[in-house]
């Protein structure tokens, strides 16, 4: 590979090359599992071939801009600068051409027409960090966040290659795949081959998968295919069940998403089709977001000791900056609604993917009528037919929420998901950065919210720290908040009419001069009720608010901060209150969350104590809660000092029965 030196035992080296300019000009300073830095690609790789003899003879014909060539062949060499080499600057800063832009690269012009006509004019880092390496032949190891156009920069340089090397013979009717890409859905499957159409100028892609009929593929296969894309189950079907499938005339092989073909079960599947291709000298490539051990394994086993890890995650970090991650408390049985909230009040407008652990989680959400959007469901017991319908209308803006288990999260490239909502954290840090990076992709900023109990603090510790996300804590949506969004969301809708150049219609000018004839001419008046109306009306306890730690209505949260400085315990917060409000009111306090900066603590009361709360001074130190700090959860809570084994130092479990109005005080434990 042009300035990469690999050693025998297959790390690259980082040091530059003197007998190449080329190396100075695009050393990805890489080793075997290290991070690849940012590349400078340059013109002069397409002119790999020529001698140095040659370089001489045409040295004196050359242009301004091949000079810089010159200067960079020989920019290693100690000898003293000329003339022209010192005007370089002057040059380089009149060359208006970004290092990432398209015609850098050894792409065909076709190809360079087709990517400008979907406004592709650069490439995004982990294609510009890889396409040589491809082109060059090099086995490789890639990896990249979720949605940084990881499929072009594996199609892109193959593509070229093979168009490039095109003796004729890949037109043979009957001919096997040339290329071979396994990826772990169905969906991810049409998405790849769909990019391998776009470039491929003739190219025969076929996509094979699950639940699709077997003779129109055979058929395809018949008349001789070149690119072969498919799921690992109907790949295998076709090498041994129907033995319709040979590897004679294969080069390349891909696989896509490798982890997640892990998660679902196919790493049999995988070394099947891989020990089926035998010793047929194949370039393979391995495009993943995260390298679990059985990904290493493989890649040991089936790679070349020569290949070229390129990780674009740097330190470790698999989760898109461009995300920003929020974690919300809530109580198990108000899930449906608070998702519902979520969506009405962070999504806007945009699309919104929500993510249930089970198919039957998810068709009870839809049907939910505190969740009370418009959405679809996704998960296995879709039919393909129906699958199909399903995403398109998602894609089409006909409905703009998806309820999906996490055959979602593999291989979906849909644009335009501002949100992402998960009804529980998944147990595992991968599947977390899979399912949070449907949103902001392609450098679109993006919101995922992962709702929880204290039953699941343990799994969002554990993603925090493997997939190093910083999260933000999040209270339950308001009333009044939702209100103020549904009113933003009206009054910017009735701006936009009364800006157009379409006119009012008479009629609804008519009833607009009796609503506000009906009601004695108060136009105000009339207006905020057509906005309400607008938004399915709000009843008069709407704006009440309720817990933002469990988003249950018969609870309001209030701040407790101390007056004596730090917090050590929950026994302080709890003598503070006691000083303000009587044995009823405290033995009712429930969900008690210490900050964590020690400065006090978060609780919920009955909604009951809600005028009373709002009544208390400031200098209390206790008011309503409209924001939650950050808090430390139940699996940071270091054991109590002494006094029995509850929580907070309050007995047994944590639970006093007390004899007040309120009755028992149950902790918020998210049982079901």
């Amino acid at each position: 590979m042009a300035g990469v030196r690999k050693s025998d035992d297959g790390k690259v080296s980082t040091k530059k090359s003197k007998k190449s300019s080329k190396t100075s000009e695009h050393d990805p300073s890489l080793t075997n599992g290290t991070s690849l830095t940012a590349t400078k690609p340059s013109k002069e790789k397409s002119r790999k071939s020529e001698s140095d003899s040659d370089k001489k003879a045409k040295k004196k014909k050359r242009s301004r801009e091949n000079d810089d060539e010159s200067k960079a062949v020989d920019a290693d060499a100690p000898k003293k600068k000329t003339k022209k080499e010192k005007s370089a600057p002057k040059e380089d800063a009149g060359d208006a051409v970004p290092e990432n832009a398209v015609s850098r690269f050894r792409i065909s012009p076709a190809n360079v027409k087709t990517l400008a006509a979907q406004g592709i004019t650069s490439l995004f880092p982990i294609q510009t960090n890889t396409f040589d390496i491809i082109y060059d032949g090099n086995d490789i190891i890639a990896r990249a966040k979720t949605g940084s156009g990881k499929t072009l920069a594996f199609a892109l340089p193959v593509v070229e290659r093979i168009l490039a090397n095109d003796d004729g013979g890949r037109r043979r009717p009957g001919r096997g795949p040339q290329v071979l890409v396994v990826a772990p859905t169905r969906e991810l499957a049409k998405q790849v081959a769909t990019v391998f159409e776009s470039v491929g100028q003739g190219l025969q892609t076929l996509t094979v998968y699950g639940g699709a009929p077997y003779q129109p593929q055979e058929n395809a296969m018949r008349r001789g295919i070149d690119v072969l894309v498919g799921t690992p189950g109907r790949i295998n079907d076709f090498l041994n069940k129907r033995q319709f499938l040979r590897f004679d005339n294969l080069d390349y092989v891909i696989l896509d998403e490798a982890d997640e073909m892990l998660n679902d079960g196919f790493a049999k599947d995988i070394e099947a089709i891989l020990s089926a291709i035998g010793d047929r000298p194949t370039q393979k490539l391995l495009f993943s977001a995260t390298i679990p051990d059985w990904v290493e394994k493989v890649a040991k086993k089936y790679l070349s000791p020569d290949k070229v890890v390129v990780d674009l995650i740097q330190a470790k970090i698999s989760t898109n900056p461009d995300i920003t991650h929020y974690q919300m408390p809530v109580y198990w049985t108000e899930k449906h609604k608070v998702i519902g909230d979520c969506v009405r009040l962070y999504a806007k407008d945009g699309r919104t993917i929500v993510f249930a652990p089970t198919k039957k989680e998810c068709n009870e959400m839809v049907v939910d009528t505190r969740f009370a959007l418009e959405a679809q469901v996704l998960h296995g017991d879709i039919s393909q037919a129906q699958r199909e319908s399903t995403l398109k209308g998602f894609r089409d803006g006909k409905f703009k929420v998806l309820v999906a288990t996490d055959v979602a999260a593999r291989g979906l490239d849909i644009t335009g998901v501002d949100l992402v909502v998960q009804s529980e954290p998944p147990p595992d840090h991968e599947t977390y950065v899979h399912r949070s990076g449907r949103t902001g992709r392609a450098g679109a900023k993006g919101i995922s919210i992962t709702l929880y109990t204290p039953r699941h603090v343990f799994w969002l510790q554990q993603i925090t720290r493997k997939a190093r996300v910083d999260f933000k804590i999040l209270g339950c949506p308001q009333q009044s908040d939702l209100i103020g969004a549904a009113v933003g969301a009206s009054v910017e809708a009735a701006r936009a009419v009364l800006q157009s150049k379409h006119t009012i219609h008479r009629d609804w000018r008519a009833a607009a001069r009796d609503l506000v004839s009906a009601f004695d001419n108060d136009a105000e008046k009339v207006v905020a009720a057509c906005l309400m109306a607008a938004n399915g009306g709000v009843t008069a306890s709407g704006s009440m608010p309720s817990s933002l730690l469990t988003g249950q209505s018969q609870y309001v949260t209030v701040s407790v901060t101390s007056q004596r400085g730090r917090v050590f315990g929950s026994g302080q917060i709890f003598n503070q209150l006691r000083q303000h409000f009587d044995a009823s009111v405290v033995d009712a306090v429930k969900n008690m969350r210490m900050r964590a900066d020690q400065a006090g603590a978060v609780c919920d009361l009955p909604v009951e104590c809600y005028a009373e709360v709002a009544a208390l001074p400031e200098s209390t130190g206790i008011a309503l809660a409209t924001t939650l700090p950050d808090i430390v959860e139940k699996a940071d809570m270091p054991p109590p000092a002494r006094g029995g084994a509850g929580r907070y130092s309050r007995g047994s479990g944590g639970q006093s029965n007390g004899n007040g109005r309120y009755g028992q005080r149950n902790q918020w434990n998210g049982r079901r």
